[in-house]
């Protein structure tokens, strides 16, 4: 599934890289490349090869100067499962060598001995003093307005370092702390014509909290005398779907789906109802709603960022105050999704222009400087190692087990 789309099943990744990776410059076969047991092995493997590598030409062995490095940190379980940060590391792959490393590892030793342009960190922040600590002299800070702190004085101590916003409210917030901020929304291809639905007054809904849960949908479509209902039924951690009820089952036409292991799947679904509820209250950027405004969906979402940065009420989809179930008008569906599709492909537009020249802005970040601390290197260690043993019991867990045979 695209970054941060609907739940691809996690199991149906391989979790190993192939034997041979391709020189970004020049196209030939980075020889002593290996087979790494997981993607989080991987992602450190990469790290320690050298900068001048030698590769496979039709002329035999030659040799080739990389890229420069660029240090891209974040949630290991995104970058193993969601891949919601692979649109952002795409972006500077045209320039750079990007190796991304999960947050709780940039203190291991093959991280550190190596020499990088810049680093992201996207999502997960590290404490300021830590990264002053890492003695890398660029930082480009992308944390997400869902799960940032909606105070100035928490921003205050990253005033001297630079940030990427896809949220004007967080962007707000930055600004006001003294840190440079680069503001921009993403927005994903548009589907080259918006296909009609099959049914356009029926929902898909994606459960994942509590506060937009069944039956607060089930209140939409009463209102709205909407029967059709798909229930797409992965909720995040610590919340389970509400029950359907047997009145449900006979009120509604009600189906559901888990994890999907095709994402051809996922769009299908999506694709063959008129309206799409944005499955949460606020988002960090929320790439499921915009897929389905891409897609030429009606998107119903709360009027919180990030919705309501992408959507206006009326015009490109619907915004409702949290807790309080909008009724929708039917006919109006079919024009408020042309116009959402409209308005992505407009805004993708600019943001193909923006992250084209995103590389060679890095150079633009004020250096920080070197602030070795030898408690939180320690600390750093301690964490990294923890990680790696970590990383280890998962491998024996997902080893396959063997049978005796005599």
């Amino acid at each position: 599934m695209p970054p941060g789309g609907i739940g691809q099943n996690p199991s149906s990744k391989s979790g190993r890289t192939a034997g041979r990776s391709i020189c970004p410059r020049c196209s030939g076969h980075v020889i002593g490349s290996r087979h790494s047991r997981t993607p989080e092995e991987a992602m450190i493997e990469s790290a320690k090869q050298p900068q001048t590598h030698h590769h496979e030409t039709a002329s035999g062995s030659a040799g080739c100067r990389a890229r420069p490095r660029l240090l891209f940190l974040g949630n290991r379980f995104h970058f193993e499962n969601t891949g919601s940060h692979r649109f952002l590391a795409e972006c500077f792959a045209r320039e750079f060598d990007v190796v991304t490393v999960p947050a709780n590892r940039v203190w291991d030793r093959r991280i550190r001995r190596q020499r990088w342009h810049a680093a992201i960190s996207f999502q997960m922040l590290l404490p300021p003093e830590e990264y002053r600590a890492l003695g890398i002299r660029r930082y480009l800070l992308v944390p997400m307005h869902d799960s940032a702190a909606k105070r100035v004085e928490a921003w205050r101590p990253y005033g001297d370092f630079t940030f990427l916003s896809f949220c004007d409210a967080l962007g707000d917030f930055l600004e006001q702390a003294g840190a440079a901020v680069w503001r921009t929304r993403y927005f994903p291809p548009p589907r080259p014509a918006p296909s009609a639905p099959g049914t356009p007054a029926s929902i898909f809904f994606w459960e994942r909290i509590p506060q937009i849960s069944w039956p607060f949908v089930r209140e939409i479509a009463r209102a709205s005398g909407i029967r059709r209902i798909h229930l797409h039924r992965v909720a995040d951690p610590g919340f389970t779907p509400s029950p359907i009820s047997p009145e449900d089952e006979r009120a509604f036409d009600i189906t559901t789906s888990q994890w999907f292991d095709d994402p051809a799947a996922a769009d299908r679904i999506v694709s063959e109802h008129g309206v799409f509820i944005a499955p949460r209250i606020e988002e960090g950027i929320g790439m499921s709603f915009l897929k389905a405004m891409a897609m030429g969906r009606c998107v119903v979402a709360a009027d919180r960022p990030t919705m309501n940065e992408y959507i206006t009420h009326g015009e490109n989809g619907v915004l409702f105050e949290p807790g309080r179930p909008p009724r929708l008008d039917l006919e109006a569906l079919p024009e408020l999704g042309r116009r959402a599709h409209a308005s992505i492909a407009a805004g993708h537009r600019t943001w193909s222009a923006f992250s084209t020249a995103l590389p060679g802005r890095l150079a633009e970040i004020r250096p920080i400087p070197h602030r070795p601390d030898w408690r939180l290197a320690c600390r750093g260690v301690i964490r990294a190692r923890l990680a790696t043993l970590r990383a280890a019991v998962r491998r024996c867990q997902n080893r396959p087990r063997r049978s005796l045979s005599h």
